[in-house]
């Protein structure tokens, strides 16, 4: 694994970890084999004392979160509830007004967008600009 994933993952705003090699040559792809293998290395790297210490169990768990359903409705009273005095808005980001004035518009598109983003745990590179 290599110590330059993080600034270059910033930096390009991937959004998602890169594949890493593992030492025996092969390639961990799943979500699930780059978190063992994350984890793996840093344990090997860990000057940490833990002789003695008793791993803990990891059995799966009873909780599950509930799904999240993003309604249009909700993200229209949250766009006509901004307020434009004291929103913060980025350079080049749009402003609350705007937001706020064509909520009617926005807040469909916005609506499933946001719940896209729930349903794949992504976010699409090219919305994380402020493009009108």
């Amino acid at each position: 694994m290599t110590s330059g994933i993080w600034p270059k993952n910033i930096s390009n705003n991937f959004t998602s970890f890169p594949s890493l090699f593992n030492s025996d040559g092969t390639t961990a792809v799943s979500s699930v084999s780059k978190a063992e293998l994350y984890s793996e290395t840093c344990a090997n790297n860990s000057t940490l004392d833990d002789s003695g210490l008793v791993t803990p169990s990891t059995s799966p768990s009873d909780y599950f979160m509930l799904t999240i359903k993003v309604l249009c409705n909700d993200v229209f009273h949250a766009l006509t509830g901004l307020n434009h005095q004291n929103a913060y808005e980025p350079d080049g980001g749009v402003p609350s007004i705007v937001l706020q004035n064509c909520a009617t518009v926005l807040a469909s598109c916005l609506a499933e967008l946001f719940q896209v983003c729930l349903l794949t745990s992504t976010f699409p590179s090219c919305r994380k600009f402020p493009y009108i």
